[in-house]
């Protein structure tokens, strides 16, 4: 298996421009939660980000920064770039048009205030319960909890959905259930960049802990789901939630109440270590004696988000934030995101690669619900 979640994790002929961050690829054809099983407030996490644009016979991976591109030919093999979700499975919705227009949009400074939450189109302030929002990097596709109502066959208390939309501005379709939900609970999806691994917390009404699938092509559903166990507890009662894959795949964040933190949940990283993640830290200067979950990063690892009930909180648990120089230093301590909090939860979901949406949930209307706050440049 750890073969597997390797190869679904690295694009194939793909070389990256470190001066850019762009990657470019080759197509291969043109055309185409909780503790104790509850619904618990903090089970909820992360996803990978990424632009495609369609330029002159190339494909080009635009990784959250503005710069020049470069290409490489097309082959004669085969592939899935180019092509858009048919509604059969797991896999996004494609538009070349919109990516290339949200690619030449100055990114956003990651200190600038949000402006006030508003509901998703079509998935909030509903009678289910919807929540840990992580879309594709062109925002055209959106993974998702969802719980209640027309959201959940009574099996199970929570499930993991897709949804899809041809523009930005455009309403999300009726979502559709991944084809890896069981009787059990699945919660926090977080997919790669290249759309092929899709990390989630899996839940036995027990514990939670982080599971992988994968799939060969974004027009498949994702399947052989797995435990990830180089970042497991070793003590089966713990419990590891949230993950987080970061956009360039090279670190595995997540929420755990093992041994070792300074409180109920820490904030933990894995670095990528051969096949898979392994060997994970607790983050001391993001984590508190109260309850800290739901690490969500922007593309270029300088800003995380976070979930906590710390001392400063505006009501339950609110979204704060760190910001550092590089990749290589500690996030200083994180400071309260006052505009996007209220008096009830509220959770961190996926920040677009320009830093100027947050996706969210939020219960201030009195279910968890999927809200998006923007910031211009």
């Amino acid at each position: 298996s750890t073969a597997q979640f390797d190869s679904s994790m690295r694009r194939r002929g793909s070389t990256r421009d470190p001066a850019t961050c762009n990657e470019v690829l080759a197509p291969e054809r043109r055309g185409r939660r909780a503790s104790g099983g509850k619904m618990d407030r903090n089970a909820f996490g992360g996803l990978g980000l990424g632009l495609l644009l369609v330029l002159g016979g190339y494909v080009v991976t635009v990784m959250g920064c503005v710069g020049d591109t470069s290409g490489t030919p097309n082959d004669a093999g085969g592939g899935d770039s180019g092509s858009q979700d048919t509604g059969a499975s797991d896999g996004p919705a494609s538009d070349a048009g919109s990516d290339v227009t949200d690619a030449a949009v100055a990114a956003c400074d990651p200190a600038k205030a949000f402006g006030a939450p508003q509901p998703l189109q079509g998935f909030a302030t509903t009678a289910n319960e919807e929540s840990a929002p992580h879309l594709a990097p062109d925002e055209l596709t959106l993974y998702f909890s969802g719980a209640g109502g027309s959201l959940t066959d009574g099996s199970s208390q929570a499930d993991l959905f897709v949804a899809s939309r041809v523009k930005r501005t455009d309403p999300f379709g009726t979502p559709k259930p991944l084809a890896i939900n069981t009787t059990f609970n699945e919660w926090d999806p977080s997919v790669s960049s290249d759309g092929l691994t899709l990390i989630y917390g899996f839940n036995n009404y027990a514990h939670t802990r982080v599971w992988f699938a994968t799939r060969n092509s974004t027009l498949a559903d994702f399947s052989g789901a797995a435990a990830l166990a180089g970042v497991a507890s070793s003590n089966t009662s713990d419990d590891d939630q949230n993950p987080f894959v970061t956009a360039d795949g090279a670190e595995l964040w997540f929420a755990s109440n093992r041994s070792g933190g300074q409180g109920l949940h820490d904030i933990y990283a894995a670095p990528k270590s051969g096949s898979t993640f392994a060997n994970p830290v607790v983050q001391s200067t993001l984590s508190s004696p109260a309850e800290d979950v739901l690490p969500t990063l922007s593309a270029d690892r300088l800003t995380i988000y976070l979930s906590s009930n710390r001392t400063g909180t505006m009501g339950g648990l609110d979204i704060w934030r760190a910001i550092r120089v590089s990749t290589q230093d500690a996030f200083p301590t994180p400071t309260i995101v006052a505009e996007l909090n209220s008096a009830s939860d509220e959770y961190p979901g996926w920040l677009s690669p320009d830093n100027c949406r947050l996706y969210m949930t939020s219960l201030r209307t009195g279910t968890r619900d999927i809200y998006v706050a923007t910031r211009t440049p």
